[in-house]
C-alpha cells in the first residue's frame, strides 16, 4: 500500500491524478452544480500548469512502475520522463484550458451541457499530460 502511494503521489504522476480526480468530482457534480464545475476546472487547470512549471525549474527524473508481469517477455508498464517539447506541451496544455475555462463561463452560461464540459476539459487536459509526460 506504501508502494502505491509512493507512485502516485510521484512529481510526475500527481498532476494526471489530480487532474483525473477533479473531473471525477466534477462528474458527480455536473448535474446539481455547475459552479463546482467552473471551480474544479480552474483549480485542474491552475494545478497542471503549476506542477508543470515545477518540474520544468526542479528536473525530475524518470519514473517506472510495472504494475503487472505476466511472463518475462510481457509486462504491463508506466514510464514517465520530462523533455523540454513534453513540458510546453503541458504548460500549454494547462494555459489553453485556464482560457478555454474562463471564456466559457459566458459562452456556455446556462446551457444544458456547460457542467459536463469543464469535465471533459479536465479529462482532455490529464489525456494531454500523459502524453506531454510520455517522452515519445
Amino acid at each position: 500500500m506504501t508502494e502505491l502511494l509512493n507512485n502516485l503521489t510521484h512529481p510526475l504522476v500527481a498532476p494526471v491524478i489530480l487532474a483525473l480526480l477533479a473531473g471525477a468530482l466534477g462528474y458527480i457534480f455536473s448535474r446539481f452544480s455547475p459552479l463546482v464545475c467552473k471551480i474544479l476546472a480552474l483549480l485542474g487547470g491552475g494545478i497542471v500548469l503549476e506542477r508543470g512549471i515545477w518540474l520544468a525549474r526542479n528536473g525530475v527524473g524518470a519514473f517506472h512502475w510495472t504494475w503487472l508481469n505476466l511472463n518475462d517477455s510481457i509486462a504491463l508498464s508506466v514510464d514517465l520522463h520530462t523533455t523540454t517539447l513534453g513540458l510546453v506541451v503541458m504548460i500549454g496544455s494547462a494555459g489553453f484550458a485556464l482560457l478555454t475555462t474562463v471564456y466559457s463561463f459566458r459562452a456556455l452560461a446556462g446551457t444544458y451541457w456547460q457542467a459536463k464540459h469543464y469535465v471533459y476539459l479536465i479529462w482532455t487536459l490529464a489525456g494531454a499530460c500523459i502524453v506531454a509526460l510520455a517522452g515519445n
